[in-house]
């Protein structure tokens, strides 16, 4: 009788065992097609996969940036690392020791204006995604004591700089940088004040508005609030001049202004505090950024204890308006106007959330409605009853809780970093079988619900920083197999990330009767969005430019091998020229004709052969087609650079256009005149709505309707100025370097010389980031030698074009390029051009 016993404990023992065991194997691939990106610590230990524990996500168009550990020997390293998404391409930028603290802490990052930028061990920094291109920026001298080291925190941008908070027990500073350390400075001595601080500017025509908390030395605005210090206006333009407060205001900012249809929205309070209760009126304001156009919209009274009293907080702006919080902690939503500004609900008027704020938080949205979790605390118990999500579509009725996700009295799911994404808001939540996981919710009861459970069983995987980059959601997450590590979940597969890079049928052009020399144009497709290398042997090694020039030699019967490279992937694809004469005739593009109305695209060409087919291009618009009419794009298209061709029994001919400005209305700067011998700069800007123009180059002269300046002599050798010109609300800005008089150059703006006669030689933006665009035009017949050095003349990049175009254009990559000032020279064998080129 004992042995069944015994056997069936034994049965039930090994039961039990697989069950345990199939709880903790790694999970299976989940619908959402959850993936690890790269397991960075592969090494093991009695308890599964080591952790790298990766945080601080940031994106930008091209990488993903996050911090993370480097090795499982040394916990005091971090690393930087940048990825595409895929394993291969996760690389790691560089580590981190503070020998200060013995730590590798970065302690801020950010992405602004597209670029990465970080703070470590109290010193400014940014990567453009390789190794070579992560760099100091500057050390930023903080006001620190022995006690107190003082911190720097990055709060956004404004006129292609970057605004950080430096702070201590001392002091508090606002600096600007332009990614250079002699263009970082300090603008001035100032609180800037947000509950988050990378929510604290609101950017409106070309300026930077924040909200200080102290009272500036000379103002007259400002009245006491409820902590003791009154609330000033502040705007910038990144640079020290061009930084100061706005007088005259008398009321209390007690939260960052926000920008809604072209408008700046600013919240004041009044106070009547009791030692009970405080009393008062939100004013909500409008302006235009300044402090004469300051009009107030509504008045909002409200009523709450001491104890619960909030600050105002800033909530995501919608397509049609723009959510806030009174310090009562009732929800509003405004369209700017009085009667557009409604009362949504009273979100926890009975709770006691002991901290200002905390009974809202880890706002979102999808489309114009809003996600937001609330946590409802007991007066009496002081703890939470409720810690759920929520949502709101901008009406009365339409907010509300979305969904309890734990049904048991007194517990909670507690949602936090809400995201939008495909859609729906993906958060993380916790359940009573799951633990803490990644959650997703469509609005309602029933759409919310676990969208993966990559923890198997009732351990975690706590899922953190969730961040979108390239249609996907990365995150970092625990798993029993790889540790916490970075994760990742495709987007839509409409919309595919990272599709196979391509090579397509390339342009070539033996441009036969008319040269002796062949250009041929590698064409691509897919991609991941990072720099694309090109070569083909024996015409040239990689290097960004697709474009190669064959010698006479080759123009017929030559059959290559075209290679393209990214992110350590090779594509190739073989190609032989034909280059077929068809008579004496000559084929030319002679004309470019635009019609503003239709925005369609004529080319006029000659020396066709009637006998024949002939086919035209317009790059980037369309490929190859018979009629020579093209759609050139939408409004918003006006003044891009276009490559037209037409191609005919083997041959090409190619000409470039720019698409004109058609709204005669819109304010556009065209060019900055500058005579570099009398330092007279004169702004040719385009536009009429009925409103006079006026410039303003700060550090030369304030806003006035002339529209010509005068650079003292000790500016005229590489001073970087800001052009800015208004009319009526239209604002336009662009950078402009004072250079000095080389040679045959007289005359140079903020996009190069103008056309004129002899080698012109051009640039698009300067300063450049990692690209730098080039046209040079009339060198003839002659052959063209590009030449990029640095100031010590050390060479960065040289190119010998053989038979140039009538308009020949270059691309340099410099992203690898360190900051700097860099020579440009364009030379023939009669003559030469040379420009001062800022890389940033």
């Amino acid at each position: 009788m004992k042995k069944p016993l015994r056997t069936l404990s034994v049965v039930r023992w090994l039961l039990a065992c697989l069950t345990a065991l199939l709880l903790y194997l790694p999970a299976p691939a989940q619908p959402l097609g959850i993936s690890v990106v790269k397991d960075i610590i592969p090494e093991r230990d009695g308890n599964g996969g080591l952790s790298s524990q990766p945080n601080q996500l940031a994106a930008t168009s091209r990488y993903l940036f996050f911090t993370a550990y480097v090795t499982a020997s040394d916990f005091s390293v971090r690393g930087l690392y940048a990825t595409n998404g895929t394993e291969a391409g996760t690389v790691l930028l560089k580590t981190y020791v503070d020998q200060r603290t013995g730590e590798g802490r970065i302690e801020d990052v950010q992405v602004i204006n597209d670029r990465f930028y970080f703070v470590f061990a109290r010193e400014l920094w940014t990567s453009d995604g390789t190794p070579g291109g992560t760099r100091r920026i500057a050390a930023i001298n903080i006001p620190a004591t022995r006690t107190d080291p003082g911190d720097i925190r990055l709060i956004g941008g404004v006129n292609n700089r970057i605004l950080f908070r430096v702070r201590s027990t001392l002091e508090t500073q606002l600096w600007s940088s332009d990614g250079t350390e002699a263009g970082t400075t300090r603008l001035a001595t100032v609180e800037v004040e947000s509950y988050e601080t990378k929510k604290a500017l609101a950017n409106l025509n070309g300026k930077a508005y924040f909200v200080s908390m102290a009272q500036p030395p000379g103002s007259v605005g400002g009245v006491t609030g409820i902590n003791g210090v009154p609330g000033i206006l502040w705007e910038t333009d990144g640079t020290p001049e061009g930084t100061r407060n706005l007088t005259g205001l008398d009321l209390r900012f007690s939260s960052p202004p926000v920008v809604f249809n072209n408008r700046l929205y600013l919240y004041g309070l009044t106070t009547n505090t009791t030692p009970d209760q405080v009393t008062g009126v939100l004013r909500l304001y409008q302006t235009d950024g300044t402090a004469a156009g300051i009009t107030m919209i509504k008045e909002i009274p409200y009523s709450t204890t001491l104890r619960r009293f909030s600050i105002i907080r800033q909530l995501p702006v919608v397509s049609n308006g723009f959510y806030f919080v009174t310090p009562d902690r009732n929800l509003y939503k405004s369209n700017g106007t009085a009667s557009g500004t409604e009362l949504l609900g009273a979100i926890s008027s009975s709770v006691d959330p002991g901290y200002p704020g905390d009974a809202l938080s880890s706002f979102t949205t999808v489309g114009n409605t809003l996600y937001f979790v609330r946590n409802l605390i007991d007066i009496r118990s002081r703890i939470s009853t409720e810690f759920e999500l929520w949502k709101s579509d901008g009406t009365p009725a339409g907010t509300g809780l979305v969904a309890r996700l734990i049904s048991s009295e007194g517990d909670m799911s507690v949602p936090v970093t809400l995201i939008s994404f495909n859609g729906k808001v993906y958060f993380r939540a916790r359940s009573q079988v799951a633990g803490l996981e990644l959650w997703e919710s469509n609005g309602t009861a029933a759409g919310t619900q676990l969208a993966a459970s990559i923890y198997p069983g009732p351990e975690s995987s706590s899922p953190d920083d969730l961040t979108i980059f390239r249609n996907g959601l990365y995150f970092s997450a625990r798993t029993l197999a790889y540790g916490r590590e970075l994760m990742s979940v495709p987007g839509p597969a409409t919309e595919p990330v990272g599709e196979p890079l391509t090579l397509l049928e390339p342009v070539y052009s033996c441009l036969s009767g008319r040269v002796t020399v062949g250009f041929l144009d590698v064409q691509i497709s897919g991609g991941d969005g990072t720099p694309v290398e090109y070569r083909v042997a024996g015409l040239r090694d990689w290097d960004t430019a697709p474009r190669f020039n064959v010698p006479p030699h080759q123009l017929e019967g030559t059959t290559f091998v075209i290679e393209a490279r990214q992110s350590g992937r090779v594509v190739q694809r073989t190609y032989t020229t034909v280059c077929t004469n068809f008579s004496s005739q000559s084929l030319a593009i002679d004309d470019i004709v635009y019609d503003c109305n239709t925005r369609q695209l004529r080319v006029i060409a000659s020396g066709i052969n009637p006998s024949a087919p002939v086919e035209y291009q317009l790059l980037p618009v369309a490929p190859y087609q018979s009629s020579p009419v093209f759609q050139a794009g939408q409004a918003g298209f006006e003044n891009t650079v276009l490559d037209v061709f037409v191609r005919q029994n083997g041959v090409v001919v190619r000409r470039t256009f720019r698409v004109p400005f058609c709204d005669p209305t819109r304010l556009v700067i065209k060019t900055t005149d500058y005579n570099c011998t009398t330092g007279d700069l004169e702004v040719v800007a385009a536009g009429n709505d009925g409103n006079p123009k006026e410039y303003r180059i700060v550090g030369l002269r304030d806003w006035s309707p002339d529209p010509v300046f005068n650079i003292p002599v000790w500016q005229r050798q590489n001073v970087l100025f800001t052009v800015e010109v208004r009319m009526g609300s239209q604002y336009q800005s662009q950078s402009f370097l004072s250079q000095p008089c080389s040679g045959a150059q007289a005359r140079t703006g903020a996009e190069g010389q103008k056309e004129g006669t002899g080698l012109v030689l051009t640039t698009g933006r300067n300063p450049v980031t990692d690209k730098l665009d080039v046209e040079v035009r009339g060198a003839g017949n002659q052959p063209l030698v590009l030449t990029l050095t640095d100031l010590t003349g050390r060479p960065v990049a040289t190119r010998r074009i053989d038979q140039p175009a009538e308009v020949e254009r270059q691309t340099f990559d410099l992203s690898h390029q360190a900051a700097g000032a860099l020579i440009l020279r364009a030379a023939t064998a009669a003559q030469s051009q040379t420009l001062r080129i800022l890389k940033n």
